[in-house]
C-alpha cells in the first residue's frame, strides 16, 4: 500500500490531510442542502402562499442543485467510499482512492461548476437589488442569515454563501496538492519520481 512505503510523519500529514478534505467536503454538502432544503423551498413555500412573487429562484439560488449533485457524485465516489473502507479494514485512508476518483468532481461534472462561477456575481447583485426593493425579501434575507448563524454557526449571510460555493471550487487543487506532496509510491508518486 501506499502508506506503508511513507514515514510516520509524512504518513500522518498525509492522513491529516485526507481527512481535512473528507470533513470539508461534509461540511460543505451540509451548507449546500441547507441552501436547497431551507432557504430555497422557504421561498416556494412563501411564493405559493403569495409572498416573495417577485423574487425569480433561479436568479437567486443559479443551480445550486447540480452543484450539490456534482458534490453528492464526488463524496460517494471518494469520500464516502475512503470512510467506510477505514471503518472495514481499520487501516490508513488509501490514497489511491482519491487519485481514482478526483476527476469526477473535476471532468465529468465541470459544466455545472462553471456555469455556477459565471453566474454567482450576477446573483449577489440581484440579492442586492430586490432587497432593496422588496421589504419581505430583506425580512427572508435576515432570517436566513440568523439561520445560518444560529443552525450552522456560519457568521456569513446568504450572499456570503453563494461565494463560499466558489471558494470550495478554488480550494480543490491546493488540497489534493498538498496530498500528493505527501504521497510516495503507488500511482501518483511514481508518477512524480
Amino acid at each position: 500500500a501506499v502508506v506503508s512505503t511513507q514515514s510516520t510523519g509524512q504518513q500522518k500529514d498525509q492522513q491529516y490531510l485526507i481527512w481535512e478534505l473528507i470533513t470539508t467536503e461534509h461540511n460543505h454538502l451540509k451548507l449546500l442542502s441547507t441552501m436547497i432544503n431551507t432557504f430555497k423551498e422557504a421561498v416556494v413555500r412563501l411564493q405559493a402562499d403569495g409572498f416573495l412573487t417577485k423574487v425569480d429562484r433561479s436568479s437567486l439560488f443559479l443551480n445550486i442543485d447540480q452543484i450539490r449533485e456534482v458534490h453528492l457524485s464526488f463524496w460517494d465516489q471518494c469520500c464516502h467510499r475512503l470512510v467506510e473502507m477505514v471503518k472495514e479494514t481499520g487501516d490508513a485512508l488509501d490514497v489511491e482512492i482519491l487519485a481514482t476518483c478526483q476527476c469526477a468532481l473535476f471532468e465529468k461534472e465541470a459544466n455545472p461548476l462553471f456555469e455556477y462561477c459565471t453566474q454567482v456575481l450576477a446573483s449577489k447583485d440581484y440579492i442586492k437589488s430586490k432587497q432593496e426593493k422588496i421589504p419581505e425579501f430583506k425580512d427572508f434575507l435576515e432570517w436566513s442569515d440568523n439561520y445560518l448563524r444560529t443552525t450552522l454557526n456560519n457568521k456569513l449571510g446568504m450572499d456570503s454563501v453563494l461565494i463560499m460555493i466558489i471558494q470550495r471550487i478554488q480550494k480543490y487543487p491546493i488540497i489534493l496538492e498538498n496530498i500528493l506532496k505527501k504521497t510516495t509510491g503507488g500511482a501518483r508518486g511514481e508518477e512524480r519520481e
